[in-house]
């Protein structure tokens, strides 16, 4: 049986959700006064746009993940080369314009607040989390052993 620690070290999919998870958790914190629910929403609506806002960021860095590794295996995310990171990094920010369009824009699922800066009517802030938050995944998957 494979301990606790070893799993995290060789399944890399586990360190992406386990390094993505409180990442994407920490930022969804940060960036609440950007989104109008913040100020208008219950609080059990809050909780749950919260909670699973950030689980579905997991999902996304596994779905990069594994785009990447279809060509770089999956070892791609221990080793040092930079062309796989950065389509690694190219993935969510892509997803996020669409996201960001389509649930602002078309369905109107979520609204900015009067402090999100958009550029053509995208939030920056989501974007910036698809540069931060995944590097830092990566980050902490080539650092801890």
């Amino acid at each position: 049986m494979v301990g606790h620690s070893a799993f995290l070290r060789e399944d890399p999919e586990a360190r992406i959700a386990a390094f993505g998870l409180p990442l994407s958790l920490t930022w969804e914190g940060l960036q609440w006064p950007f989104y109008t629910d913040a100020f208008s929403a219950s609080w059990s609506q809050l909780a749950y746009n919260r909670v699973h806002c950030p689980i579905g960021d997991v999902l996304i860095l596994l779905v990069a993940f594994w785009l990447v590794a279809l060509v770089w295996r999956r070892g791609w995310i221990g080793g040092a080369g930079t062309t796989p990171f950065i389509l690694f990094l190219a993935v969510g920010p892509g997803y996020t314009l669409w996201s960001e369009y389509f649930n602002v824009h078309l369905i109107q699922s979520w609204a900015y607040s009067r402090w999100m800066p958009a550029v053509f009517g995208i939030g920056l802030v989501p974007l910036i989390q698809w540069i931060v938050v995944p590097a830092g995944v990566v980050w902490l998957t080539r650092s801890v052993r």
